[in-house]
């Protein structure tokens, strides 16, 4: 487990994005960061978040969720197996779908 998976599961557990101080960061993982956190960063993608801007001047770090892939966007929707739609049949031919 890496030092910085403390935080890499607080920030999957946020909204689209999120910036945060040192001191906040420190907060979580319960030591400062310290330049290793620049290797350490991509470590973030796997959780389907990116980091953003750094802000030496702030202090701050700005944690930004990737776009979801269309496979993970499809594999959240619910089950919908259990619909039942009845469409309309053509005489003797296939159901019939208009759109008007």
């Amino acid at each position: 487990m890496s030092k910085w998976e403390p935080l890499w599961q607080y920030i999957a557990n946020q909204h689209d994005s999120v910036t945060l101080s040192f001191d906040e960061i420190a907060t979580v993982l319960g030591f400062p960061i310290d330049h290793s956190f620049l290797n350490a960063k991509k470590e973030l993608l796997t959780y389907g978040w990116q980091t953003g801007p750094i802000s030496l001047k702030r202090q701050t770090v700005t944690f930004t969720r990737l776009p979801r892939t269309l496979g993970q966007f499809f594999a959240s929707l619910p089950d919908t197996t259990d619909i039942d739609v009845d469409f309309p049949r053509a005489a003797d031919g296939p159901r019939v779908v208009t759109f008007d």
